[in-house]
């Protein structure tokens, strides 16, 4: 799959707007996490790292995590990971 800029410009607007409760330490910007599996053949991983950097372009705040051993279903071993509970917990409204 691939998005076009046009697309990606959009759902990176819709993502900025969408998380208004989880901001920067400034309280500018919503903090995005993005999870993929590094296996993922549905949306292949690249479109995460192409939606971080225009995150980040754009003046948001994003962070990717790729997990070596995940597909699609990038979520159970961030669930399990406490890493991912610990950075859940640092972020504030």
């Amino acid at each position: 799959m691939h998005i076009t800029e046009e697309k990606q410009y959009r759902r990176m607007r819709y993502l900025l707007s969408a998380h208004e409760g989880c901001r920067d330490p400034e309280g500018k910007y919503p903090v995005l996490l993005y999870l993929h599996g590094a296996l993922d053949r549905t949306v292949l991983p690249e479109e995460s790292v192409r939606m971080v950097d225009a995150v980040n372009t754009a003046g948001g705040r994003a962070e990717l995590v790729t997990f070596a051993d995940a597909g699609h279903n990038a979520w159970d071993p961030a669930f399990s990971d406490p890493a991912y509970w610990s950075w859940i917990l640092e972020q504030h409204k």
